[in-house]
């Protein structure tokens, strides 16, 4: 919209066009085939966004949904329309509880804002004011008789409005709830799928390979106590010894696999709980003292299930790293949440190492920062002669 345009006339087509109930249906048709399932869950939004803002030829077209402590409408897709050059503006977050934002929650019912005549209550963010927007339409995302979030759109120019659009775009707003919530369904369904075949690998660890690497070391254990007073066997003993020696060690390092596979993190203090646990395997098993400061706050970031296990993997590179590497004589682990973030700090006080020589080939480092991403955070590193410190932090935006 824009240019040498009648805008008149575009206003007049459009209101036009969306007084045809088969126009309408049509264009339900094309947000619901938006649904096809994708790559990813914001790769879906994103398609959705884009129908939705190409049915209502709007400047923007953002959707929110809301977060997981329902105080925000956070900003999940959005797409910009409008000739070459067009100011764009993107709002990150809504609050709930301002303006006449509230409305929706209280009643999943739209919010027209005309910002050349703005109602009293109002609440216009600074982006949108700045870019010149005339109109803004707020509409519900609802499933269930639930609001879930809001879509926004908006208009650079004076756009003539009517109840039909708004009632379409109630439907709209029902369509893209069911996106919202078959995403969010399949989200359990697949935490729930992963935690169970994160049992199922533990059962396996302990009922396979932890029983042969038990067996290895028994058997070593019997070669040396057998044969030690041969008399060539001293020429053997060490070798036999340190066979022993790792087979322990690698029954150990598998019962630290089960209990960080078998972290109950499906509990709302799981993640405290696991980390608690692995700490306390990993003292038991290697006799390395350990230390865990917590500072939980009542109202804390929450973490998806998915996000909690990517940690736990994190947390148990670092302590098998800590046991492989370092030398050290204790571990000291940080975990803090509240409201706006998650911070788990691992620190230890062995030789330490230079990040810089560290070969291209080692997975360790590379494989934690991946995991890191993956849990929505980012991973640091500092090392030195006076140990290592690993700290992960995932900061609410």
């Amino acid at each position: 919209m824009g240019g040498d345009i009648d805008m008149r006339e575009i206003e007049g087509e459009f209101v036009f066009k969306m007084a045809d109930p088969l126009y309408r249906q049509k264009a339900l048709v094309r947000v619901c085939e938006a649904m096809a399932w994708a790559a990813s869950p914001d790769d879906v939004y994103q398609q959705v966004v884009g129908v939705v803002a190409d049915i209502a030829e709007c400047d923007s077209a953002v959707l929110f949904l809301l977060a997981v402590e329902g105080d925000t409408f956070v900003q999940r897709a959005s797409s910009t329309f409008g000739e070459a050059g067009a100011r764009t503006f993107t709002v990150r977050q809504v609050p709930v509880a301002v303006g006449r934002i509230r409305k929706i929650m209280e009643g999943g019912v739209p919010v027209i804002m005309d910002y050349d005549r703005p109602h009293p209550e109002d609440w216009i963010p600074r982006e949108l004011a700045d870019s010149g927007t005339k109109l803004s339409v707020n509409v519900p995302v609802v499933a269930c008789g639930e609001v879930l979030g809001l879509c926004a759109i908006s208009y650079l120019q004076p756009v003539v409005w009517n109840d039909v659009f708004t009632d379409f775009l109630v439907d709209v707003g029902r369509i893209v709830g069911m996106v919202v919530q078959r995403i969010d369904t399949t989200k359990k369904a697949t935490a729930l799928l992963l935690l169970d075949e994160r049992k199922r690998i533990s059962a396996e660890i302990h009922d396979t390979t932890s029983q042969v690497a038990s067996a290895l070391s028994l058997a070593a254990a019997s070669v040396r106590v057998g044969h030690e007073k041969e008399a060539d066997f001293g020429d053997y003993r060490s070798e036999i010894i340190e066979i022993e020696r790792l087979a322990r060690d690698l029954v150990g390092m598998l019962r630290d696999e089960m209990v960080s596979l078998r972290a109950p993190l499906e509990q709302m203090d799981g993640l405290v709980e696991g980390v608690r646990r692995s700490l306390e395997s990993f003292e038991r098993n290697w006799g390395i003292p350990t230390v865990l400061h917590t500072k939980v706050e009542r109202d804390r970031l929450v973490v998806s299930m998915e996000a909690s296990l990517q940690i736990m993997r994190i947390l148990s590179e670092c302590l098998s790293n800590v046991l492989k590497h370092s030398s050290a004589s204790r571990v000291v682990v940080e975990l803090t949440m509240d409201h706006k973030s998650l911070s788990l700090i691992v620190e230890d006080d062995g030789v330490g190492f230079d990040l810089g020589t560290v070969p291209t080939d080692r997975f360790g480092i590379r494989i934690m920062r991946e995991r890191a991403a993956l849990a929505g955070g980012t991973l640091s590193i500092i090392s030195g002669s006076g140990g290592t410190s690993v700290c992960f932090d995932i900061v609410k935006r």
